[in-house]
């Protein structure tokens, strides 16, 4: 009798584990997580393109979702918001596109990445330039500076002096002392900086960074 009983109550709990586990497969089914991820552009992009990124989201209802994009380089000139952006590249040779998607059910993973390396030589990277006969770097450029080359340790910042035809070597040493002088507020290694000078009709001073391998800009 004892045993029949027992045979009863294993019955009935496995009747209850199949019936528990398939209402579980029941509720994944109608509400999986969906997976996000972060497409990338194809081919070459030339410095200046638009660049375009792309959220996709596989395995479930993309329907009402919202999109915060953010990218550790360049800008985003169009579509903040929706599930592809496009931004501006900005010259860098690697770049890393994030999407938070808002919407999904709270137990899902919302965010995703991917990193972008082009595959041309970037070229000397223009940071900015002054003009006329002060030669000095407002506070807007030197920050500029400052954070470029902070953030780019293995480049060197590349600065051309511009000079009236004629004018005297005396004359252009100072004014290329006036400016490093500028530079020191940077903390800029002063190995990592560069210095040309011609007279070939203006005045202006030009600052670039130029990344390892690329050229140095021709003044």
């Amino acid at each position: 009798m004892l045993a029949v009983i027992i045979r009863l109550l294993l019955s009935q709990l496995t009747v209850l584990a199949l019936c528990t586990l398939s209402a579980a497969q029941t509720r994944e089914q109608s509400n999986p997580c969906p997976v996000v991820s972060v497409q990338t552009p194809a081919g070459i992009i030339e410095p200046g393109a638009r660049v375009k990124f792309t959220a996709a989201i596989s395995g479930g209802d993309s329907q009402g979702l919202r999109y915060a994009w953010s990218i550790s380089k360049g800008k985003i000139v169009g579509g903040q918001g929706t599930n592809s952006i496009n931004m501006v590249y900005s010259g860098y040779p690697r770049m890393t596109a994030t999407v938070i998607v808002s919407g999904l059910p709270a137990e899902c993973k919302n965010t995703a990445s991917e990193v972008y390396e082009f595959i041309i030589d970037p070229g000397p990277i223009k940071l900015g330039e002054i003009a006329g006969s002060g030669y000095t770097i407002d506070k807007r450029l030197l920050s500029n500076i400052e954070r470029e080359t902070r953030e780019n340790p293995n480049a060197q910042l590349y600065v051309a002096l511009q000079f009236e035809v004629g004018t005297s070597d005396n004359f252009m040493r100072r004014i290329r002392t006036r400016i490093a002088n500028q530079l020191k507020k940077t903390r800029i290694d002063k190995n990592r900086i560069t210095f040309v000078m011609a007279d070939k009709g203006d005045k202006s001073v030009r600052f670039w960074l130029i990344p390892p391998g690329a050229d140095n800009p021709a003044i």
